[in-house]
């Protein structure tokens, strides 16, 4: 249903991170040599998705963090270290959802929310927030899919920005 690199790669200026459809993560100089590889289907289990997966790998923490939103298997974030793909942590999220309304296919990002660097992330009907040393879950927002009808999965990423005062002209 799709090319299986739907995923944009990322880059802290020294590894170049890629996500791809067969859950492999692989870790690439600048330069493009290869020196790690890992299968996230082979630790956490294939992913379900009914379109395929369209997350890419974010940096916070200085670690890459990629998201698996699904309604069929296993939700996570999952923080690896780029330099060597040693699992950070992993956090697990755990929601009812109807049919489909747990696939997403967003990309987290993060933000500092009173100095705490926090990963936002969209997905079974929820957005939340995740401290990003820690992976713990700082809070939870429902009600995205009030009816809990079918088919609601998550395609655009949340949007975050810090209000300062109004504009008066534009």
């Amino acid at each position: 249903m799709a090319s299986g690199s739907n995923s944009s790669p990322v880059s802290d200026g020294k590894h170049v991170i890629g996500y791809f459809k067969s859950g492999h993560v692989v870790g690439a100089t600048v330069k493009g040599k290869n020196f790690w590889e890992i299968d996230l289907h082979e630790l956490y289990g294939k992913d379900h998705f009914w379109w395929d997966q369209g997350t890419s790998p974010v940096l916070a923490n200085g670690n890459i963090v990629i998201a698996v939103m699904q309604t069929e298997g296993a939700s996570y974030l999952v923080s690896l270290d780029p330099a060597t793909e040693k699992e950070g942590r992993k956090m697990d999220r755990k929601f009812e959802s109807g049919k489909e309304t747990g696939d997403s296919y967003t990309t987290p990002h993060f933000v500092d929310v009173d100095g705490v660097e926090t990963i936002i992330t969209f997905g079974e009907d929820h957005l939340t927030g995740h401290d990003a040393k820690s992976g713990k879950e700082l809070w939870a927002c429902a009600g995205i899919n009030p009816d809990n009808k079918g088919m609601w999965r998550t395609i655009a990423s949340s949007v975050y920005t810090r209000w300062r005062g109004h504009r008066t002209s534009w």
